[in-house]
């Protein structure tokens, strides 16, 4: 059964904002299994004022913006590290530790650049 704990968010969270000091996140558990990063102000120039990124597509979505592409990337990798299988399920193919959601804004709260 796939579980994050709150320590492993609040661990994550403190490497995130090391690293991007530039940018405000919003890292938080929901569902108590997904990590959930959303991008909500920086210096980065996003299409879209609230996107949803699909991780497995970041080097192919955002292939004409190598700065956000990076980032973004970068993220990801924060993120998912010691993200080991759990279970792997016929029915369902492999079960992670915990699932990982990563938006730029929220639905109700549009990214904003600086």
């Amino acid at each position: 059964m796939p579980f994050i704990s709150t320590e492993e968010v609040k661990r994550k969270r403190q490497i995130l904002k090391k690293e991007f000091p530039n940018l405000k996140l919003s890292v938080r558990r929901t569902h108590r299994f997904v990590l959930t990063v959303a991008i909500m102000e920086g210096d980065l120039d996003f299409d879209d004022e609230y996107q949803s990124v699909n991780p497995f597509y970041i080097q192919e979505n955002f292939a004409s913006q190598p700065k956000e592409r990076n980032v973004l990337q970068r993220i990801y990798d924060i993120i998912n590290e010691h993200n080991y299988q759990v279970v792997n399920d016929g029915d369902y193919g492999s079960i992670p530790q915990f699932y990982i959601d990563i938006t730029i804004g929220k639905c109700d709260r549009a990214y904003k650049k600086r």
